[in-house]
C-alpha cells in the first residue's frame, strides 16, 4: 500500500475507533454529513473525522455538530488528516472556532515478515476479556488509577468492547511478577490493525516492556488477518515505535471545541 493508502487506513480505523468507544457507553453515530460524527449524549467529549466535504458543506457540518454537541454539554474533539477535502479543512475548523492544539505523525507498520516474540522470565502476556482487576489501587497502564468519572467511562467502554467484540477489538495486558505493567489495544478494521491505549506504569518505564508488548501484540494481530498496522506516534514515543518497525505515512491534525471553559477543565479528568 502507498504512504496515503495506509494513512487513510489508518484515518478509518480511528473514526471508528472513537465511534465505537463513545457508543458503548452513551452516543450515537451519523455518517451522513460528509464527515464522521459521534454525538456523546453523557456530555462528555464527541468526536469528528474522517472530513471528506466541500467548502460550503463542511461549514454547514460543523455548524450542526456545534449545535448536537452545545444541546447535551459535550465538546468535540476532531481529527484532520493530510488527506481531508477541502484542502485548507484545519483552517477552516479553526475559523468556526476550534483550537489546532497538536499535530501527529501517523505511523504504519508491515505485518508481513513478523515472527513471534520470546517473553523473558517473570512476564506473563494476557489478552483480556474483563477490566475488573483495575481500580484505584490497581491503576490501568494507561488510563490511570481509576479516580475520576472519565477514567471510569473509558475503562468501562474498553471492558464493553474486549467482551463483545473478541473478532476485532484485543485488549493485552503484560504484568511482571503478577503486576499489571504494560497495557496496548488492537483495533481491527479489515486489514489494518490500529494500535491504541500504549502505556506503562511510570516506575516500569525504560525497561523495554512496551515495546515486548508491542512485538508480542502485532504478530497476533498479523495471525488475525492484518496485513498492516497503524497508529498515532506522539513525540516521546517516536523511537520506540521506530524500534517495532514503524515508520511515518502521514499525519493527523488535533482539534478541539467547547462552548464553555467549565466543558474544557471538566474533559482533563
Amino acid at each position: 500500500m502507498s504512504d496515503r493508502d495506509l494513512s487513510c487506513a489508518y484515518e478509518d480505523n480511528l473514526a471508528e475507533w472513537w465511534e465505537m468507544h463513545i457508543c458503548a457507553v452513551d452516543g450515537e453515530a451519523d455518517r451522513t454529513r460528509g464527515l464522521w460524527w459521534t454525538l456523546d449524549r453523557a456530555g462528555g467529549a464527541s468526536s469528528l473525522h474522517r472530513v471528506r466535504q466541500t467548502e460550503a458543506g463542511l461549514e454547514d457540518a460543523l455548524r450542526q455538530c456545534q449545535d448536537d454537541a452545545a444541546a447535551h454539554g459535550s465538546a468535540i474533539w476532531a481529527y484532520v488528516c493530510a488527506y481531508a477535502t477541502p484542502g485548507d479543512a484545519v483552517e477552516r475548523f479553526k475559523a468556526a472556532g476550534f483550537q489546532h492544539t497538536k499535530r501527529f505523525d501517523v505511523f504504519a507498520h508491515d505485518l508481513a515478515k513478523l515472527a513471534p516474540v520470546k517473553r523473558p522470565k517473570g512476564m506473563r502476556i494476557e489478552r483480556l476479556d474483563t477490566m475488573e482487576r483495575f481500580s484505584k489501587s490497581v491503576p490501568h497502564p494507561y488510563i490511570g488509577p481509576i479516580t475520576t468519572a472519565n477514567r471510569k467511562r473509558a475503562l468501562q467502554a474498553t471492558g464493553v468492547l474486549a467482551k463483545e467484540r473478541p473478532e476485532d477489538f484485543m485488549a493485552y495486558v503484560l504484568s511482571v511478577d503478577d503486576v499489571p505493567t504494560s497495557t496496548v489495544t488492537v483495533f481491527r478494521t479489515g486489514e489494518m490493525a490500529g494500535i491504541y491505549d500504549v502505556g506503562t506504569l511510570e516506575a516500569a518505564r525504560g525497561r523495554g516492556y512496551a515495546g515486548m508488548l508491542l512485538k508480542h501484540v502485532l504478530y497476533e494481530a498479523k495471525t488475525a488477518g492484518a496485513a498492516s498496522a497503524g497508529l498515532i506516534a506522539v513525540a516521546k514515543a517516536k523511537a520506540l515505535y521506530e524500534r517495532v518497525g514503524f515508520r511515518s505515512v502521514g499525519w493527523l491534525s488535533f482539534l478541539y471545541y467547547s462552548k464553555t471553559k467549565a466543558q474544557a477543565r471538566a474533559l482533563k479528568g
